[in-house]
């Protein structure tokens, strides 16, 4: 029997020496995966469908207080990583800035784009009138406008003290590229000369205004002291229905998930996550086009696009800003610019069951009136009486001295006993 029990106490300890020897192994090669935080598996995040920071998250759980981000500085704290249920630090202060401020009235500008032959017309008066009345924006409104512009809305925009018409700059009225782009070097006293740039269409320089929003906002002082971070670009022949809160809200969950999870897919493949976005409808009858006619940017990511947008417009030869943007979001390893889809339920043409509708909350928030759509519609009454709701309008009222909305509300209303020079 002694020789039977000292070989059990044998078994015994062979048995727990080799469990002690496979959990040293364990925590060997656990420890090669990071000294304080658990291993994060990219490819796992990256295939994921979930956002890796929703707006229904807590913001106790990820906000940093007290930190101006920049996103020139993400690539310094691009591979930190905390524990295995976070985000990478710069993605949790990027996501926290967005989920935090969406857009609103303190921070966000309205700009129009209103020049040449649309200043004959009254479409930016009825624009400025349904962003205060249907969209109840109490913010600045910005008009990109010319010469003959200027005039013209100077009486008629009055009335509002948050509107500002902007004059645009020679060097974006008359853009010019250098003749001499291409060449190395140059001869000894000789100066490099600027050309026009030609375009397709001469309103492709009314469009560049959209890439433009940054510099006249800093060079404005009302608008550069008042924190603006977001620009709404919206065509001057819209009409806005209903509350921009219920727009912008949806775009803030919009944007923190869509960056998110692009953020985690370059990750994943090991590629910079320094990228810009702005947001756009998609277009309901140009299939594979993004509508330019509402646009959202985000002024802290947006310079890439708008950069790369302004470029292809320059080089390209076409009449669509749609195909030049087009061309940067097929190119994302040169421009490196992403376009976020906005919520389709904010947007449609106008159309007869949309003018028929007297209940705002059936309506989307944007309705584009081209005069495509009034000459189909062929229903002046409808058209009018349409325009009466969305502005309620009450009968007597002016647009200026001497000119009632009634007259300006007209299908084809043009403005009269005005000379224009272009």
């Amino acid at each position: 029997m002694q020789p039977l029990f000292f070989l059990s106490l044998l078994l015994v300890a062979v048995l727990v020496t080799f469990c002690n020897i496979q959990r040293a192994i364990e925590l060997s090669q656990s420890s090669e995966h990071g000294t304080e935080g658990h291993h994060v598996d990219l490819n796992v995040m990256a295939q994921s469908q979930q956002p890796l920071l929703s707006p229904s998250t807590s913001k106790k759980d990820f906000v940093v207080r007290d930190v101006q981000l920049d996103p020139s500085t993400s690539s310094s704290i691009r591979h930190e990583v905390s524990d295995s249920n976070e985000a990478p630090v710069h993605l949790r202060l990027e996501l926290s800035s967005l989920l935090q401020e969406i857009p609103n009235n303190n921070n966000t500008v309205v700009s129009i784009i209103s020049m040449g032959r649309l200043v004959e017309t009254y479409l930016l008066e009825r624009c400025i009138r349904s962003l205060r009345v249907g969209g109840a924006f109490a913010g600045y409104i910005m008009v990109f406008t010319d010469k003959i512009g200027f005039q013209a809305y100077h009486d008629s925009t009055a009335w509002d003290p948050k509107t500002k018409l902007i004059l645009g700059w020679r060097e974006d009225m008359s853009p010019t590229k250098n003749a001499t782009e291409g060449i190395k070097s140059l001869q000894d006293g000789h100066k490099a000369s600027h050309m026009p740039i030609e375009y397709a269409q001469k309103t492709m320089i009314f469009k560049r205004f959209k890439t433009h929003h940054a510099k006249y906002i800093a060079a404005d002082p009302d608008l550069a002291s008042s924190n603006i971070r977001y620009v709404l670009y919206v065509d001057v022949d819209i009409v806005v229905t209903n509350p921009l809160s219920a727009f912008f809200s949806d775009y803030g969950a919009l944007a923190s998930r869509e960056y998110g999870q692009w953020t985690s897919n370059l990750m994943a493949r090991h590629s910079p996550t320094d990228f810009g976005f702005f947001s756009l409808f998609v277009d309901r009858h140009l299939k594979g086009k993004m509508h330019t006619g509402v646009i959202l940017s985000d002024l802290m990511f947006h310079d890439k696009c708008v950069t790369a947008w302004r470029k292809e417009m320059d080089e390209f030869y076409h009449k669509s800003d749609q195909v030049m943007l087009l061309n940067v979001i097929g190119n994302y390893s040169a421009y490196q610019c992403r376009i976020f889809e906005l919520p389709a339920r904010h947007f449609n043409f106008a159309n007869k069951r949309i003018m028929q509708e007297r209940n705002r909350s059936s309506l989307p928030t944007f309705v584009h009136i081209t005069e495509f759509r009034v000459r189909r519609i062929r229903d002046s009454e409808l058209y009018q009486a349409f325009l009466r709701f969305c502005l309620s309008l009450e009968e007597g009222e002016d647009v200026t001295g001497g000119i009632s909305w009634e007259q300006a509300i007209a299908p084809h209303a043009k403005r009269p006993k005005m000379k224009f020079q272009y």
